[in-house]
């Protein structure tokens, strides 16, 4: 399934500590086994994985009983996916070494990776009893809960680990974008704890000076991403730079995505100049950027896997921005600007302090669909079908209370869950759920999809409306519905990350469907299901609609962005 929302940078996950072996006092002395272990260990901590486990092989009889051996045996076939084979490794482990706050937190991690949830925070805990004090034991800890889907409590455990660890990278950035996800929190709270922890993580260089406005000569526009690929932000930012007026700006793309694939490929060949960053150091990177002299950079991850914010926070860019890439602030004072719209941000909200807001004339993003996506058809008579296919941890409790009221007061409409998250244990976590509230899980129709399918979207050609989620709201999910024919229906959020999904239908003339309150929400979805022949019929005029609207509009919103950038050129505050 190619992925709809944003990806959250935990489900790639923290590259484990290479855990160091040394040479153990072998009743044999053999110098030949300890030098094999030896390259054993460097050869994980280099990412030759099978290399590492083949050497681990040809000594385990030899180290059967050191633990620090089988951590790095174990560690080895994990990051191959061989999970099984390395839980007998890490079990050992922790039973030779009992003490050990480092054999339970990688049980924990491949305990997790298998699915056994419980377990691994029973061992997460036990790592902290061992060592409070271990950043490790307290981030695995918060991995494990946010599998389990409960976000505050993982919240709970990373403000824990910051508080002994303020410069844990992606501690803070896992923890500010679970906040965007946590129902029931003021956003202006959310945005004051971005700032206050983000400084702590990266305290920002002094200011160097504004460069020159360049005159008539291009203006060099920078765009630093990890998802500059087959990804949301990639797809989004292509009409961008396919259309950006090249006589004004010359666009410069770094790229640190880890792999390469055709929406890069295609990206590659639209820009100026492409600089492929993904084994630059946080120094090699800053060297570049400073060397390519541009007037704007333009971070597109924020708080998600696989941002360089320390490289951000050293200022290499007199002027530099965030967009497109996270619904919030990056709470960093060296990025001064943030690239909106009027729907995002509202003429009239104040900004974060320290960071001005660039609202865009139209809509901050400009949809392309798929070459490849599948005409819009009318779908087979019968009761109404909601769907979601948004990912599981945006499916809170408030959500579920919503659709379930839904459901209740219409007793013979359907819900289609599908994601590639959706295994049996989540599947039946959300059964209970929906029963606790009164809905039969028969109308549950789940599906868990391959994470490496083609397309979705044929999925839209299943159900009538698409339900929106808050508080972070389905920005590209929204965006393909509506090409797919598909109304949706969303509820407006408090927050940025909340407003995302008004911001495509507003773009694409449907803010009809945008509900001001969860009462408004359900009402919309009731009117909706009253007409089911004209709504299903009307499919292909509605794609009509928005492919004459201004969110698929290319060279509209590449002007509107060229004035945006304009705008932080011409800025003159402090």
């Amino acid at each position: 399934m190619a992925q709809s929302d944003i990806l959250p940078h935990w489900t790639a996950r923290a590259t484990s500590e290479t855990v160091e072996s040394t040479s153990p006092d072998a009743s044999d002395g053999s110098l030949t086994a300890d030098r094999i272990r030896a390259a054993a260990g460097a050869a994980l901590k280099a990412g030759r994985l099978e290399e590492a486990a083949e050497l681990c092989v040809q000594v385990e009889a030899h180290f059967a009983s050191d633990s620090l051996f089988l951590m790095t045996f174990g560690e080895a076939l994990r990051r191959q996916g061989k999970r099984l084979d390395a839980l007998g490794r890490f079990r050992r482990a922790v039973e030779l070494d009992p003490t050990s706050s480092s054999a339970h937190v990688l049980l924990a991690t491949n305990l997790c990776e298998l699915g056994a949830l419980d377990p691994a925070l029973e061992c997460t805990r036990k790592a902290i009893a061992l060592n409070p004090d271990a950043p490790r034991a307290h981030y695995t800890e918060a991995l494990v809960l946010i599998e389990a889907l409960r976000l505050s409590e993982a919240a709970e455990s990373l403000r824990r680990l910051l508080d002994l660890a303020p410069g844990h990278q992606q501690g803070l950035s896992t923890l500010l974008y679970l906040l965007n996800l946590i129902p029931g929190l003021d956003p202006r709270d959310v945005a004051e704890e971005h700032c206050t922890r983000a400084e702590r993580c990266y305290p920002a260089a002094p200011r160097s000076g504004r460069a020159p406005v360049h005159g008539n000569a291009q203006l060099r526009i920078g765009f630093l991403s990890a998802d500059l690929r087959d990804h949301p932000v990639g797809r989004f930012v292509a009409p961008l730079f396919d259309h950006l007026d090249r006589d004004r700006f010359s666009i410069h793309a770094y790229s640190t995505a880890e792999s390469d694939d055709i929406q890069g490929e295609q990206l590659q060949r639209s820009v100026s100049h492409w600089f492929d960053a993904r084994n630059c150091s946080d120094l090699e990177l800053e060297a570049r950027l400073r060397g390519d002299r541009l007037d704007v950079l333009i971070d597109l991850s924020g708080h998600t896997h696989g941002q360089r914010l320390a490289v951000l926070a050293r200022r290499p860019a007199a002027r530099q921005a965030t967009w497109l890439g996270y619904a919030n602030t990056t709470g960093m004072s060296a990025i001064d600007f943030r690239i909106v719209d009027e729907v995002l941000m509202p003429s009239g909200q104040a900004p974060t302090p320290g960071e001005t807001l660039i609202r865009m004339a139209g809509t901050f993003a400009c949809f392309r669909p798929e070459v490849t996506a599948p005409s819009p058809v009318m779908h087979p008579t019968g009761p109404v079908v909601f769907g979601s296919f948004h990912r599981l941890e945006k499916l809170n409790a408030k959500v579920v209370e919503l659709w379930a009221e839904l459901l209740r007061s219409m007793p013979e409409a359907r819900l289609v869950l599908a994601r590639d998250q959706l295994d049996p244990r989540r599947q039946r976590q959300l059964q209970q759920q929906f029963a606790a509230a009164g809905v039969d899980p028969a109308r549950l129709d789940m599906r868990r999809l391959a994470p490496d399918a083609a397309s979705h979207l044929h999925l839209f050609n299943e159900i009538d409306v698409l339900l929106d989620v808050f508080p972070w709201s389905g920005h590209t999910l929204a965006c393909e519905s509506l090409w797919m024919g598909v109304p949706v229906i969303t509820l407006r959020g408090e927050s940025m990350a909340g407003r995302l999904t008004s911001s495509a239908l507003q773009a694409g003339g449907c803010g009809e469907w945008i509900a001001a309150c969860p009462r408004d929400y359900r009402a919309l979805a009731e009117s909706l299901s009253m007409d089911l022949g004209s709504m299903r019929r009307g499919r292909a005029d509605l794609r009509a609609r928005i492919a004459r609207s201004r969110l698929t509009d290319e060279v509209a919103f590449a002007t509107a962005f060229g004035s945006a950038i304009e705008a932080i050129m011409d800025f003159k505050g402090d």
